[in-house]
């Protein structure tokens, strides 16, 4: 995964950087009249690429971690509620107990994430691999 950003602030080793999150319709947001509007975020990456603040840079992370940490923290919870509603519903037959269930793994599933999340941290950071340019105007 690529973006390209602005460096707002730096922190030691690490930069704040503003980048454009993509839209459904690819940016193209006046052809496809769905209402959205592209909006800006602020990522923390590592700096490597010695970025100083207001340059363009880019920003990478490896597109086989992008889709692993995707699916932990997306696919693993929705696994649980469902096996867990299941799992309710097998063990005392009543809709409300399944959904109970479910509930109560997919929360312990999202606890999990959480953690799992906190203990790789440093393998899923972002990095400023490239300045595109100068400092904007």
């Amino acid at each position: 995964m690529k973006k390209i950003g602005v460096v707002e602030h730096l922190f030691g080793e690490f930069a704040d950087v503003a980048v454009m999150r993509d839209t459904a319709c690819g940016e193209n947001c006046a052809s496809c009249k769905g209402g959205c509007a592209p909006s800006g975020t602020i990522v923390r990456a590592r700096n490597r690429a010695g970025a100083m603040e207001g340059e363009t840079v880019v920003v990478e992370m490896e597109n086989k971690r992008v889709l692993k940490a995707a699916f932990v923290v997306y696919i693993i919870p929705i696994i649980l509620l469902i096996a867990g509603y299941a799992l309710g519903y097998s063990i005392f037959h009543t809709e409300s107990a399944g959904i109970m269930t479910g509930v109560i793994l997919m929360a312990l599933g999202l606890l999990l994430v959480q953690l799992w999340g906190k203990n790789k941290a440093g393998e899923y950071e972002l990095v400023i691999t490239k300045i595109i340019d100068g400092k904007c105007p």
